[in-house]
């Protein structure tokens, strides 16, 4: 960035403004004695967060940035976010035009940074079939929200994911369907977003509809937190796949090489709608229903319909009408009913259950396989990250990569100011678990696995309570948990970060008070309000953008002493400040979090072992209250503001104001 020049965001506004003209809000900056003949460069504070009155910290912090210690590449893809395709991609597409609205567009390319995007979800990804939605948007057809959920249609589908990351220049990261799906399904998908031209079927596919090069994808995951059993692992096991004695639970075996597991009365569902309703008669003629997990073992499946079997036959069209009978589909689990002149109807409202072997499934190690003889150069990641998984797999059966979630889980507090306390201490708990994993790694494999954490922020409800505090998780209070766990991924070397998530509606407050649905993370936490055509962008995305110019930086080891304690455990303390710092392109970066609710701290910022010039620049993100977010109706609640300051030389004194992000730029002279 040229020196004098800067960016200001205001609601949707970005713009290059003159030294002259900047204003500098809600941030006292003090020169040093060696400084003071330049105080009068300074801007007054102006704007909402002036009319703040923090309460002043005194102490003797200080703030080291030290450009001998180098602490690795920050990697661009540790900056990301989750979408999600479902409710077209969480209301940031709109359905009439079938594109995304320019609202959307220009947030992305100017208010919140898009590091990677991860599509299509966690636990939507679990029934997602891609095949349903890629080509013309009038030929698609729906996939099931979740796996206990109705459809949603498949308008924002692979090429609509690739074409945001070719807008933003993110790197995709991709969860493969590992309860519903199969290994050469998973593997096609590999093939049609990575693929070459003339390289396969499904890289000519993707040509045919319109997108000649690959898409930039380069990480993948099979399943989402399969340390859990879902999805076919949940039926009682039948045939556990590997070697005897390779896993010390049946579960784990399960994800590792696969197997096949017994279903007894389980309800049936219908295309793209596994809800409770979905297993009723409708008493229409030709019903089709479906198992919930195929394949199906041949011979093995029983169905009934409201509690009597009925048979199963090769063929309908020589069925009497009053003949209890169906045809199945052992490859797709597809049970099809007759039509009142071959085969009786179901009666309306009956249920229709069927018992089955669902199987044989392929494990984590078949759909490894097949992903990399689709494109060897892809990372393909596990996501189960117990000691039972990483010891089982041991040294010498790979995987490139492993997904690990990290959320702020619900906390007992009397008051909102000793949930914001206490949940301070969460990223710091996060920070040592996502270490302990990478020596555990280290340990069972002897090699450098890279640990993803494909998702993290604050969980659903988890909050204060909502009734009180309906939109915290779009307020300043998460950006600021936000930014500390991303700091934390920085720190720890991570390759790729997600937070969740980049759109969600805001709903209304009875929504949230009342209890959001189990598998509805979407309907909050997002970094981009929706539905358009007015998104607005909220803390928890302009944290992003603060963090720009870490991607692709070189991390210096940054120190804090007299650091104010914020908040104290058992085994770990938090103070009040924490702060990430970066080299590149003629800059060092100072990124400082100010994680106390109401009170400001002040600190000397110097820089060591590095030819500190003449300019400091930055932006504060900061708002009247820690609670503050932002709405269609006042976008401007939390606001990023550009200061500036000059004749500095690396030397400073600033005053970080309650619950506040800053951003400093430090220029270097050139050697």
């Amino acid at each position: 960035m040229a020196t004098g020049q800067t960016r200001q965001r205001s609601g949707h506004r970005r713009e290059a403004l003159t030294a002259a003209s900047l204003l500098v809000a809600a941030l006292v900056l003090t020169s040093t004695s060696a400084l003071a003949a330049h105080a009068g460069t300074r801007e007054s504070p102006v704007g909402s967060s002036s009319l703040r009155h923090d309460v002043a910290v005194s102490s003797s912090t200080s703030i080291v940035i030290d450009g001998r210690q180098h602490l690795g590449t920050v990697r661009r893809a540790v900056l990301g976010s989750d979408f999600l395709a479902l409710d077209n991609g969480m209301g940031s597409f709109d359905p009439t035009t079938s594109s995304f609205y320019p609202s959307f567009l220009q947030q992305l390319g100017s208010e919140v940074y898009i590091g990677s995007l991860r599509f299509p979800g966690g636990a939507a990804a679990q029934t997602y079939q891609w095949r349903r939605a890629v080509g013309p948007q009038s030929l698609r057809t729906p996939n099931a929200i979740g796996p206990d959920s109705g459809p949603s249609g498949s308008g924002v589908g692979p090429d609509e994911f690739g074409a945001l990351l070719g807008r933003t220049g993110a790197v995709g990261v991709v969860t493969v369907n590992f309860d519903t799906g199969t290994a050469t399904q998973a593997a096609n998908f590999v093939k049609y977003l990575t693929g070459q031209p003339g390289s396969s079927y499904f890289a000519d596919l993707r040509v045919g509809y319109g997108r000649r090069s690959p898409y930039n994808v380069p990480w993948f995951e099979v399943g989402n937190e399969e340390y859990a059993r879902s999805g076919w692992r949940l039926g009682q096991a039948v045939k556990v796949g590997g070697p005897p004695g390779a896993c010390k639970t049946v579960a784990t075996c399960e994800y590792i090489y696969g197997g096949s597991t017994l279903f007894t009365g389980q309800r049936l569902v219908r295309y793209a709608n596994r809800t409770a309703a979905a297993a009723l008669s409708t008493g229409r003629r030709g019903q089709h229903f479906y198992v919930a997990e195929p394949p199906v073992v041949p011979q093995s499946n029983s169905v009934f319909v409201g509690g009597h079997p009925w048979t199963q036959v090769s063929s309908l069209a020589t069925a009497g009408p009053w003949a209890r009978v169906y045809a199945f589909n052992h490859s797709t689990g597809e049970a099809t009913f007759g039509n009142g002149v071959h085969g009786a109807i179901p009666p309306r409202g009956t249920v229709l259950t069927a018992t089955y072997v669902s199987g044989p499934h392929a494990g984590f190690v078949g759909f490894y396989r097949a992903m990399k003889r689709a494109n060897p150069n892809i990372h393909v990641c596990a996501t189960d990250p117990t000691w039972a998984f990483i010891e089982a797999m041991g040294s010498s059966v790979p995987y490139d990569c492993l997904q690990d979630h990290l959320y702020v889980y619900p906390l007992k507090t009397a008051t909102i100011s000793a949930y914001e306390t206490r949940v301070m201490l969460v990223p710091a708990h996060e920070e040592a678990s996502v270490s302990s994993l990478q020596r555990q790694l280290f340990e069972a494999t002897g090699r450098r696995v890279p640990v993803v954490v494909t998702e993290y922020g604050t969980g659903v409800n988890a909050g204060p309570n909502p009734n009180q505090y309906p939109y915290f998780l779009d307020s300043l209070d998460e950006a600021l948990v936000n930014a500390s766990q991303l700091q934390n991924w920085i720190e720890l070397g991570l390759p790729v970060a997600d937070r969740q998530l980049l759109s969600a509606e805001l709903p209304a407050p009875d929504a949230i008070g009342g209890g959001l649905p189990g598998a509805a993370p979407f309907a909050t936490t997002g970094a981009v309000v929706t539905p358009g055509p007015q998104t607005v962008v909220e803390p928890t995305g302009s944290y992003l953008e603060l963090f720009a110019p870490f991607a692709g930086a070189t991390a210096l080891a940054a120190t804090v002493a007299g650091n104010p304690v914020l908040a104290s455990s058992s085994t770990l303390s938090t103070g009040d400040l924490s702060v990430t710092a970066a080299v590149k392109g003629g800059w060092a970066y100072a990124l400082v979090v100010n994680r106390n609710p109401s009170a400001s701290v002040t600190s000397s910022v110097s820089l060591k072992g590095l030819p500190a010039g003449p300019v400091v620049t930055g932006e504060l993100l900061d708002g009247q209250s820690s609670l503050s977010y932002n709405t269609p109706a006042d976008p401007n609640r939390v606001t990023t503001t550009a200061w500036y300051e000059q004749d500095l030389h690396g030397l400073l004194e600033m005053t970080f104001p309650a619950h506040s992000i800053t951003l400093i730029r430090f220029s270097l002279q050139s050697s």
